[in-house]
C-alpha cells in the first residue's frame, strides 16, 4: 500500500474560458467569445502541480458520475494524482468555473454544487494521518462535520496543515479559527488579507502567527511576503513576465512553496521557487499549466538568474568605465 506524501481535499472542475472586449462591471454588458474548456479547480490545480514534481499526491472529494466528472477523474489520473479516495453521490451537480479574460487579467465565477454534511471514512482518515501534508481551503473543510477534530489529530501527528485562504472561502464568523488555529501554513491573497482584517481586526495576523503558523501573502506582480514567529519577515519579488492567463497562478505558487517545505528548504528558497513556478505558469493558457515538472521550473528560474548576472556585468563595466575618467567641477 502506497503512503501519500500530500492529501488534497477539494473539487476538480471544468474551467470554461471566454475572452472579453471590455472588463466586467456589475450592471454592464460586455462582448466576449468562448475559447475552450480546461481542467481546473483550486485544489486539483495545486494537486497536479505538486504531483508533477514527483510528490505522491492523492485527492479526496465527493463527486457524481457525470461525463464531466469522469473526464476530470481521468485527467487527474493522467497527471499522476491518485483518485482512489474520491467518493460518489449521484445527487450532486457538477462544479465548474466561468473564467473571463481581459488584457492578462481575469474574473472568475465558481458554480458550486450542493455538497454538505460530509464525513471522512476511516480509510481516508488513516491516510491523512500517514501523510506529510494536508492541503485544502476552509470552505472545503467546512463541508466535513468531523473536520475540526481530524485537523487537531493530524497536527498532533506532525502533519503539515496547509490552507489556501481567499475572501470567498472564509465563513465570516469565529468558526474560521477552528481551521486557522490548526494551520501550519496559510497562503492568502490580498483580497483574503483585507477580509480577515475586516472580520477579525488589525491584529489577526499576529494572533495566527503566535500559534506557530507561517503566513505567506501572495501579491501578484509584487511577489509575496512571508511572516512567521521565529524568523524576520521578508518580501520575495515576482518574476517579470508577459501575462497570458493568471488563472491557477496562486495554486501553482502554493503547491510549489509547499514542495520546498517538504524538501526542508529555507523559507526564502521556497518563496523564490514558488514565484518562479507561478511566473512560468502565467505565460500559458490554463489553470494547470503549472503542472510542468521540476526541471521546467528550474530552467525557467535559471534563465532569469543568467539575465540578472548579465545585467550586473554590464553595470560593472559601465562603473569601471566611468571611474576611468577624471571628473572636472566647474
Amino acid at each position: 500500500m502506497t503512503n501519500f506524501e500530500v492529501i488534497m481535499i477539494g473539487s476538480p472542475c471544468i474551467d470554461e474560458y471566454y475572452t472579453l472586449d471590455s472588463p466586467l462591471a456589475m450592471g454592464e454588458k460586455a462582448l466576449g467569445a468562448f475559447i475552450n474548456n480546461k481542467i481546473g479547480g483550486m485544489i486539483s490545480n495545486a494537486a497536479a502541480v505538486i504531483a508533477s514534481y514527483g510528490v505522491r499526491t492523492a485527492l479526496i472529494d465527493t463527486m457524481n458520475h457525470s461525463n464531466n466528472s469522469n473526464l476530470l477523474i481521468d485527467e487527474m489520473k493522467k497527471l499522476c494524482v491518485d483518485t482512489s479516495m474520491v467518493s460518489y453521490d449521484e445527487g450532486l451537480t457538477d462544479v465548474k468555473c466561468l473564467i473571463f479574460l481581459y488584457k492578462g487579467e481575469r474574473s472568475i465565477v465558481v458554480v458550486k454544487n450542493n455538497k454538505t454534511h460530509l464525513a471522512f471514512t476511516p480509510h481516508q482518515e488513516q491516510r491523512i494521518m500517514e501523510a506529510k501534508a494536508l492541503y485544502s481551503t476552509i470552505y472545503e473543510m467546512e463541508l466535513y462535520d468531523d473536520a475540526p477534530l481530524l485537523l487537531k489529530k493530524a497536527r498532533e501527528r506532525d502533519v503539515e496543515i496547509v490552507f489556501d485562504v481567499e475572501q470567498g472561502s472564509l465563513s465570516r464568523n469565529k468558526s474560521d479559527f477552528k481551521y486557522l488555529n490548526n494551520a501550519s501554513i496559510i497562503f492568502i491573497n490580498e483580497g483574503g488579507c483585507d477580509a480577515l482584517v475586516s472580520y477579525y481586526g488589525s491584529t489577526v495576523f499576529e494572533r495566527i502567527i503566535e500559534n506557530g503558523t507561517i503566513i505567506v501573502k501572495t501579491r501578484g506582480a509584487k511577489g509575496c511576503s512571508v511572516m512567521c514567529k521565529d524568523e524576520e519577515d521578508f518580501v520575495s519579488p515576482a518574476f517579470p513576465v508577459e501575462r497570458i492567463d493568471t488563472t491557477g497562478a496562486g495554486d501553482t505558487f502554493n503547491s510549489s512553496f509547499l514542495y520546498g517545505i517538504l524538501q526542508k528548504w529555507s523559507l526564502k528558497e521556497c518563496a523564490r521557487f514558488a514565484n518562479g513556478a507561478a511566473g512560468r505558469a502565467i505565460t500559458f493558457l490554463g489553470a494547470q499549466s503549472g503542472a510542468c515538472g521540476l526541471e521546467s521550473v528550474k530552467v525557467f528560474i535559471e534563465s532569469f538568474n543568467m539575465k540578472e548576472q548579465r545585467k550586473e556585468v554590464r553595470y560593472e563595466k559601465v562603473f569601471y568605465c566611468c571611474i576611468g575618467f577624471d571628473l572636472v567641477c566647474c
